[in-house]
């Protein structure tokens, strides 16, 4: 299902909500206010939340050239824990579709599965709320 700009501003609203948290969870520094980039046992890193209907999660191209790895945080049942999955960067790349293809700052984006199959399990039903 595509995003119209209400949804989408809700999305972003929960990535930044749910990131904040998952990254206290973790014991992740936030770099900036408004962003889930965040260092984590030394590495620069970006949160990347995904509600249980979806199956993506979207990094953009300028945001890859800052950090070393993306974790995907995957709720597991509505408003429930999360599994939360680390690629690296190199792995993300290799695994992302591209969506604003041409726009200055494109968004790769990487599917679920993905980080089941290849990440690095970082947390498992995680409980943030």
């Amino acid at each position: 299902m595509s995003q119209n700009q209400e949804s989408g501003a809700r999305a972003n609203r929960y990535g930044r909500e749910y990131g904040g948290k998952i990254a206290a969870a973790l014991g992740a520094t936030k770099k900036r206010a408004g962003s889930n980039e965040c260092v984590l046992n030394g590495e620069a890193i970006s949160i990347k939340c995904a509600k249980l209907d979806t199956d993506r999660v979207g990094v953009y191209t300028s945001v890859l050239s800052r950090i070393v790895a993306v974790l995907g945080a995957f709720e597991t049942v509505t408003n429930g824990p999360y599994d939360v999955y680390r690629l690296s960067k190199g792995q993300f790349r290799d695994n992302m579709v591209i969506k604003q293809a041409g726009k200055p700052n494109e968004q790769g984006q990487v599917i679920r599965s993905v980080f089941e199959r290849d990440g690095i399990k970082v947390a498992s039903s995680l409980n943030v709320d």
